[in-house]
């Protein structure tokens, strides 16, 4: 039997096929869970989520597009650069959640639940920390590079979307057999 966090979620299922094989498979049998929220504040929210979240990776794309002369500072580059990381998790993990209609599993409620706001905040404070860099090498410099606005503006947007994700994280909490309001 497997041993995993979830195993006991699910259990075995043989299926025969019409050309006589046997397929194997799981099925879910574990608690349903779902959205705190109503359906359609959630659905909302997602979407919202989704616009933001696109609107962070392009704030993220477009900092990387100019020459910049900040970006040549190891000091401003590596959190602008380490921020990528969180950042496009949360992504997955935002245009996964879009699927996710009605009951879900627990591992995708689990993963919602713990990975959601760790996330979100990583990402606002490794683009403040570039943000606070950034100020710090423009008040030593100047803007040298018409590139250096840019990258200033563009990790203000991501420290702003990272923080209105953060934000609607009530939104998507997701509880065991949770007893919805059905009143619109």
């Amino acid at each position: 039997m497997a041993k995993g966090k979830y195993s006991k979620d699910y259990r075995l299922v043989e299926e025969f096929r019409e050309n006589g094989r046997v397929h194997t498979g799981f099925e879910y049998i574990g608690e349903p869970w779902f959205f705190c929220a109503d359906e359609n504040t959630v659905a909302e929210e997602k979407k919202k989520a989704l616009g933001l979240i696109i609107l962070a990776a392009a704030a993220f794309v477009m900092a990387l597009i100019p020459y910049s002369g900040m970006m040549h500072r190891l000091w401003i580059a590596l959190p602008f650069g380490f921020s990528a990381i969180p950042l496009f998790l949360t992504g997955d993990l935002v245009f996964s959640m879009q699927k996710w209609t009605g009951p879900m599993e627990h591992r995708n409620a689990d993963k919602l639940n713990n990975s959601y706001p760790p996330r979100t905040l990583a990402v606002a404070y490794l683009s403040i920390v570039a943000l606070i860099a950034e100020i710090v090498y423009l008040v030593r410099n100047g803007f040298a590079v018409p590139g250096d606005r840019i990258v200033l503006i563009c990790t203000a947007v991501m420290f702003w979307c990272a923080l209105m994700l953060f934000k609607r994280r009530g939104h998507f909490k997701a509880e065991a057999n949770h007893v919805r309001n059905t009143d619109g």
